[in-house]
């Protein structure tokens, strides 16, 4: 879809809060009609369902609309009210005063030279799939095509899908920071940079997890129907040019020096890029590869990917 479509489409669909007055209806609503089946759809992705049961709070919070206090009273007030499920109250809650006041503390201690940590030594440019969606892997173009619609993708969405992805391609950390600055409402310095590059990217080497959270596309299978019905690549596919390119990544990680990552040929192209210019490419790629260094499991995948 060409940007100015998606640019008038989002005007006309905008619905963020932009006073506080619409923060709190928000909230409201949140408690109203989602927070119930919060704990249990959390994780959840599914085509066609671009919020499922999230507050989307975060931009508000964010830039001070509302305040954590008073999110937090307010979802305590409901809890007591109306016996709601504690995996949906806890989980919540949990992710408001611990996880968010936690990257917070983390950012304030450790910059600027958090900032400059590239613990995985991770070099790859990021794929222009990140900006279009133009992939035939479909978790990544619904995600994509949601985020450039609306500005917003569930944590599972930017953790699992984009951040899977980017960690076990070898994407450059800072520049998948400063992606997911340009890309989310709510991306702000101290919020983006502890999740997405320490987190998601494991850049800084252990200080917000202490081992990469990474994951195969089974697990994209099971937490999403991404992968259900007629689609060109699947997470279980035994055919590996049909297979989601996260599980070959997985089986080479840790991935090769950059400097070796770098030499590496741009094999046959990629379960990301359309079909048509698969094709158009594949004779010059395998051409390109003859002599060259092996790569191993992870680069190949890599490769077949983004076309580097």
């Amino acid at each position: 879809m060409h940007a100015s479509s998606i640019t008038l489409d989002r005007c006309r669909t905008f619905d963020l809060p932009v006073s506080r007055a619409d923060a709190l209806a928000l909230l409201h609503d949140f408690i109203a009609h989602r927070l119930a089946d919060f704990g249990t759809h959390q994780d959840a992705m599914w085509l066609g369902e671009l919020f499922l049961s999230h507050s989307r709070l975060s931009a508000a919070l964010n830039v001070k609309l509302i305040s954590a206090r008073e999110v937090v009273d307010a979802v305590v007030d409901a809890a007591r009210d109306r016996d709601l499920p504690l995996n949906s109250v806890e989980g919540f809650i949990r992710q408001i005063v611990g996880w968010r006041e936690f990257v917070r503390g983390l950012y304030w201690r450790l910059m600027p030279g958090y900032a400059e940590r590239n613990a995985l030594d991770a070099h790859r440019p990021l794929p222009d799939l990140f900006w279009t969606g133009d992939t035939d892997m479909r978790c990544l173009h619904d995600c994509t095509t949601q985020l450039l619609r609306h500005g917003y993708a569930h944590h599972i969405q930017r953790l699992m899908v984009f951040g899977n992805f980017a960690l076990l391609a070898g994407i450059e950390p800072l520049a998948f920071h400063d992606w997911h600055m340009a890309m989310y409402v709510d991306a702000i310095d101290w919020v983006s940079l502890p999740n997405a590059f320490g987190m998601s990217q494991h850049a800084d080497g252990g200080v917000v997890g202490t081992k990469p959270y990474i994951a195969s596309g089974r697990y994209i299978a099971r937490m999403s129907n991404y992968c259900k019905g007629r689609v060109p690549i699947r997470a279980d596919a035994r055919d590996r040019r049909r297979r989601l390119p996260v599980h070959d990544a997985l089986l080479g990680f840790p991935r090769p020096a950059s400097r070796t990552a770098r030499r590496q040929p741009a094999h046959a192209l990629s379960a990301a890029e359309p079909r048509g210019e698969r094709s158009r490419r594949a004779s010059a790629d395998s051409a390109a590869g003859r002599g060259l260094p092996r790569a191993s499991r992870s680069t190949k995948a890599v490769s077949r990917v983004t076309g580097r």
